[in-house]
């Protein structure tokens, strides 16, 4: 459903306000580029990226991702040579520390300690407010989505970074395997950018994390939640919907539920 004019200008008053980018920052700094690259001739040629989330449940650290990333990281590791894994700026050896993957879920989870997101890194371990896993998503609830798409990576002399894109509106289904997440790129609304096009091609993204948004009153303004309820796996260009995982597919220990 499109926005109202009056909607589109609350999302703007919040927008110069920094209200909007604080809440992206505040996600961003979950979750990293999962990323790898291999030793060609003469340089280090880039293959693919998703996004990776971190996690204290309480129980452990750990990291999660979309297990059809994972795998073709294990494809090219297996088929090219040197392959070298990132998380973000950190060099790291995934199938070294995984705790668990399904296929049928689309989930990968590794053992991930403090002391590696702290080095050379910009990002920290989300930890829900409230015990692991939180409440149930229900339809209709706000959410804040995103990761780390292609797209959006940028080459530099001898670095490779890449830009976070989120998308925040209300979730449009709910059901025990899947939380659904209609984006309608044709008339989205992107606060402070009227003259540009919005990024579509949102291949990276699976590994990212949804948030749950959810306000409180205090003595001080209103101020946000955030709870992690889902783990982005599938976007499905035609019908322009984004699918995730619920967040309870993933124990506190790392491990998962099977659907």
């Amino acid at each position: 459903m499109p926005l109202s004019d009056a909607q589109k200008a609350a999302a703007d008053d919040l927008e110069k306000s920094g209200y909007l980018p604080g809440l992206r920052n505040h996600a961003m700094a979950r979750c990293v580029p999962f990323f790898w690259s291999s030793r060609g001739e003469r340089q280090a040629n880039y293959e693919h990226n998703g996004t990776v989330v971190y996690v204290n449940t309480g129980e452990r650290h750990i990291g999660i991702t979309a297990d059809h990333v994972y795998a073709e990281y294990l494809k090219d590791l297996e088929a090219l040579p040197d392959v070298v894994a990132q998380f973000n700026g950190n060099t790291f050896s995934p199938e070294k520390y995984l705790i668990d993957r399904s296929d049928n879920l689309d989930l990968a989870t590794f053992d991930v300690p403090p002391i590696f997101v702290s080095s050379h890194s910009r990002a920290c371990h989300f930890q829900n407010s409230v015990p692991w896993p939180p409440p149930t998503l229900k339809p209709g609830e706000l959410v804040l989505y995103g990761g780390y798409p292609g797209e959006l990576k940028q080459f530099g002399d001898m670095t490779l970074s890449f830009g976070f894109q989120t998308f925040t509106w209300l979730v449009t289904d709910v059901t025990p395997q899947n939380l659904v997440m209609h984006v309608d790129f044709p008339n989205l609304h992107w606060p402070g950018h009227e003259e540009e096009k919005i990024n579509e091609k949102v291949g990276g993204i699976s590994g990212g994390p949804v948030f749950r948004l959810r306000e409180w009153l205090t003595d001080e303004p209103k101020r946000v939640k955030f709870d992690l309820v889902g783990i982005v796996y599938d976007y499905h260009q035609g019908m322009q919907v984004m699918r995730a995982r619920p967040i309870h597919c993933v124990n506190a220990d790392g491990t998962l539920n099977p659907l």
